[in-house]
């Protein structure tokens, strides 16, 4: 840990802004205090994170709009919907993970009909369809699946999360090794598996389930793996902001 002192003189006043750096390990960006008034800090003088970039978002008010799917999947109003006809039904937005090996996939979901089937979002997945999945059952069980051209296989399953009839955000990471799996900001499922580690299509699956999604996007994460994962779940960050006056 290190502490930077850095002194500002105006006339007769001063200000002496602590600023405390943490050195974490890749995936895991540093908490850094700010002064008051600099660039980086709220009004309150804490630092404020930078929002990440989003890589895609989906625009279905026109239609589809590059989306490929089955006969099951149609737009209305500006969502995409599922019919919930199909099974095993996938849907591939037009967007390929080239140069971003680390990404989330978000999408807001309302089931309709209740649980009648099993439903998710997928990421780098290949021209073969292998890739990983993450998924809500029928019995509400979370879970993270490794799909191949012929078949998915569970490598993972998490706590319950029961959909009800409202908007639910949910959200698929994939960083380094590190697959995880959340509903509504709360992490439900985490795995470490070396299969799929690099680009990939993205997009959404239905196996029988009714369902209509308002919004989709894409964003870059910070490279990371196990070791990021590790720090994030045993240290917490604070930043320190110091003021004095001369």
């Amino acid at each position: 840990m290190s502490v930077t002192k850095t002194f500002t003189r105006r006339g007769a006043a001063a200000t002496l802004a602590a600023v405390t750096s943490i050195a974490c390990y890749p995936g895991i960006a540093a908490a850094t205090a700010v002064a008051p008034n600099q660039p980086g800090a709220s009004a309150s003088g804490a630092a404020v994170m930078p929002t990440p970039a989003t890589l895609y978002s989906a625009d279905w008010s026109a239609g589809l709009n590059g989306w490929a799917g089955s006969g099951a999947w149609k737009t209305l109003n500006g969502m995409l919907l599922s019919d919930g006809t199909e099974n095993d039904d996938v849907v591939t937005a037009p967007w390929v993970a080239a140069e971003h090996a680390d990404y989330a996939v978000e999408a807001e979901i309302r089931v309709n009909q209740g649980m009648t089937g099993h439903f998710g979002l997928f990421a780098r997945r290949a021209l073969d369809d292998s890739g990983y999945r993450g998924a809500i059952g029928r019995l509400t069980n979370s879970k993270i699946f490794n799909s191949t051209s012929r078949y998915y296989s569970q490598i993972a399953e998490g706590d319950p999360f029961a959909p009800d009839e409202g908007w639910h955000r949910y959200r698929l990471e994939v960083r380094g090794n590190v697959i995880t799996f959340s509903v509504d900001g709360a992490s439900l499922v985490t795995v470490i598996d070396n299969r799929y580690l690099s680009g990939g299509r993205v997009g959404l699956y239905s196996s029988s389930q009714q369902m209509e999604i308002r919004s989709f996007r894409v964003s870059a994460l910070k490279q990371g793996g196990r070791q990021a994962l590790a720090i994030r779940r045993d240290i917490s960050l604070t930043p320190l902001i110091m003021r004095a006056g001369l």
